[in-house]
């Protein structure tokens, strides 16, 4: 590893930690708020639209710090990801978005492929301007198909992150992050772009 790698992975790490520890500190006050809402409905307060829409909001906050929990935090390979878990937590994320997610991975994930795979999720929902689907399997090797209305075409982009040549923004943060965490998880990705599907391989 020359240094410059060595200097990348670094700074990887500690984006990893600080995810992680953002995460962990936001979980427990989001659930907090949660519980305090079941709390005020078993003690008679009425179920209005408010409260209902208060009760969706908590949910899909906790599903993103958990899905983001798994895609920017710290990954230990003696970890892995329960196949139920991921599926439930993508179908709660996809209920009232515009791209849905199925994941058909039906064994135990090891927790660095799980980061890589969401990372590659989070690659695709941007290609998908419009919405539509992305299915994720893994036969011989991890890939997620993406189909859509419309597909945009971001090659020029993923060479860029893939070969680390382009400055970094926030909204494409994870094009950057996907390199380094699928080296670790021992997975290369590779996009294949068509005008109304992607695919994603790692």
């Amino acid at each position: 590893m020359n240094s410059e790698s060595g200097t990348v992975d670094v700074a990887v790490d500690l984006a990893a930690l600080l995810a992680s520890r953002i995460c962990h500190d936001l979980i427990s006050p989001i659930g907090a708020i949660g519980n305090g809402v079941e709390l005020l409905e078993l003690a008679g307060l009425q179920n209005t639209p408010e409260l209902s829409l208060i009760m969706r909001s908590v949910g899909h906050a906790s599903a993103r710090v958990r899905f983001f929990r798994i895609a920017c935090g710290t990954a230990a390979p003696s970890l892995t990801c329960a196949p139920r878990d991921l599926r439930d937590l993508l179908e709660e994320l996809s209920a009232e978005a515009r791209v849905k997610t199925r994941w058909h991975v039906t064994w135990p994930v090891p927790r660095p492929e799980a980061k890589a795979a969401f990372l590659a999720i989070m690659c695709l929902e941007t290609m998908l301007p419009l919405g539509g689907q992305i299915d994720v399997t893994c036969d011989e090797g991890w890939q997620l198909t993406a189909t859509g209305p419309r597909v945009t075409d971001r090659t020029g982009l993923w060479q860029d992150a893939m070969t680390g040549t382009h400055s970094i923004e926030a909204a494409d943060l994870q094009f950057w992050l996907l390199p380094s965490a699928a080296r670790r998880a021992g997975l290369s990705p590779a996009l294949a772009f068509a005008p109304e599907k992607l695919v994603l391989s790692l």
